[in-house]
């Protein structure tokens, strides 16, 4: 079987229609897995408030949630993890690991997830 690209642009559109939520975490342990259903200590989570700013673009296959925390946000902590979701019904789609970034006001936090069907 062959998936044509109206079909991964349909999968694409699923996707970008059923993410609206982003969050970002102090927690410390567990590699991501495929059965994580949330981030081990969400500190930031929402949808359009000042805190959360998500901006989704699509192209053929592909769609990109940019997250930015702003630099007057969620000052004073050590982030770690990072994760998209659906806030009605809190499905967590990705979660993401990495070193500690200690979060100030000199300090806007940026991440860029890609998903291509392929």
């Amino acid at each position: 079987m062959v998936l044509v690209l109206n079909g991964k642009n349909d999968v694409r559109d699923l996707i970008n229609t059923n993410i609206d939520q982003a969050g970002v975490g102090t927690g410390t342990g567990t590699a991501p897995t495929e059965n994580d259903t949330g981030l081990n200590s969400n500190t930031n989570l929402g949808t359009t408030d000042t805190i959360l700013s998500t901006t989704n673009s699509t192209s053929d296959k592909t769609v990109k949630f940019e997250y930015t925390l702003p630099s007057t946000e969620a000052n004073g902590n050590s982030f770690t993890e990072f994760g998209l979701s659906n806030s009605t019904t809190s499905n967590l789609f990705n979660r993401q690991t990495f070193v500690a970034v200690s979060k100030t006001s000199s300090v806007e936090f940026s991440i860029l997830t890609i998903c291509e069907i392929e």
